[in-house]
């Protein structure tokens, strides 16, 4: 089922394998304990997101084994202090992780740069990041091309329903902030049933920290995550990964909230229903065109109990660790986790050179 996207997945590592020599690897990444941060509890929250220090090696071992000279920036001001004192940057790849901090633009500041001064950069384009960071938005715009999400409100932070569209059935409803990665302020309760249960929880939220909350019809039964490399005309989707939380593949009412994604306290499995697979990967090959990706990220969705699909969150800079489902995936496929960096740097070759054919680099 799966032998394209392997005889695709082959040519980028063969495609960095010849470049390994020409290329240095600029990391810019987040990890905890050495990457400075403020006091605020939104930042802190923020360190979900980052790299430990063992993940952090991880990826170093993955480049340097692999043949690339790494070097790694864990400020994005030292970064571009680098860059800009650089002469040409015809043999550099930034390979860059979601950034601290929030809003929307966050993680568009290092791919705009690269865009201006043509580096070449593994994530995705800057318009994809920005959009990618607001939940609300992404979700209308999935809606108007029928591509299924639960159907979905948003609570300003000044308190108000957005255009006065509140829900009317208070039962099953989940909330979440419009622009966070990682699960941030995403907990056990988020999940409620009453009107009062609700609106407690929102303006708690509001009051801490500080953005617009989307409101949401949760969805009962599976989660899954879907894994993809995007270049030029080319997308690459990965096997989806089923999440499993306490050994329950099925998670009925259970979901990924801060805590358990803090402690990486769930597991996989590899989903394979292939028919129902055919049709969610038709529809994250439609998400992927109408949000003009690049570079890779992943799709994550719900699936009831009766094989109804809803697209519930999209990260342009998902984890690619060990413990990832983005890793998972690769491994099903028989590569190495080693492999998972060499994979998306080679994506970045293949992507900028624009070829013909993989085998011209």
């Amino acid at each position: 089922m799966f032998n394209d996207t392997k005889n695709k997945i082959n040519k980028l590592l063969s495609i960095a394998q010849k470049n390994k020599e020409k290329y240095s690897i600029y990391f810019s990444v987040n990890v905890k304990y050495i990457t400075e941060i403020n006091n605020s509890k939104i930042e802190n929250r923020g360190l979900s997101e980052f790299l430990s220090l063992y993940e952090l090696d991880e990826i170093l071992k993955a480049s340097n084994k692999f043949g690339f000279y790494s070097k790694v920036f864990f400020e994005t001001n030292e970064l571009f202090k680098t860059l800009l004192k650089m002469g040409t940057y015809e043999d550099i790849i930034i390979f860059e992780f979601t950034q601290k901090g929030s809003g929307n633009a966050k993680d568009s500041l290092i791919p705009s740069f690269c865009e201006l001064n043509s580096i070449l950069y593994t994530g995705s384009n800057p318009f994809t990041n920005a959009l990618c960071l607001d939940k609300f938005i992404l979700y209308k715009l999935l809606t108007s091309n029928n591509i299924p999400v639960p159907k979905s409100f948003l609570y300003t932070k000044s308190g108000n329903w957005l255009f006065d569209n509140a829900p009317t059935n208070f039962k099953n409803l989940i909330s979440k902030p419009t622009s966070m990665y990682a699960s941030i302020a995403v907990e056990k309760n988020s999940k409620t049933d009453t009107e009062k249960e609700l609106n407690d929880l929102l303006k708690n939220n509001i009051a801490e920290y500080k953005q617009d909350f989307i409101v949401q019809e949760f969805i009962y039964g599976r989660e899954l995550e879907i894994s993809f490399l995007v270049n030029n005309d080319n997308i690459i989707i990965f096997p989806p990964i089923g999440i499993k939380i306490k050994n329950q593949e099925n998670l009925c009412d259970k979901f990924l909230d801060f805590y358990t994604v803090e402690k990486d306290d769930y597991d996989f499995y590899v989903y394979e229903n292939e028919e129902l697979i055919k049709k969610i990967n038709n529809d994250v090959t439609k998400i992927i065109k109408i949000l003009r990706f690049t570079g890779y990220g992943r799709i994550d969705l719900r699936i009831d109990n009766n094989n109804n699909y809803f697209f519930t969150d999209i990260n342009a800079y998902p984890h690619i660790v060990e413990h990832s489902s983005f890793s998972k995936s690769l491994c099903y496929l028989g590569y190495d986790k080693s492999d998972t960096v060499p994979i998306i740097i080679g994506n970045s070759i293949y992507s900028f050179n624009n070829p013909t054919k993989f085998e011209d680099h």
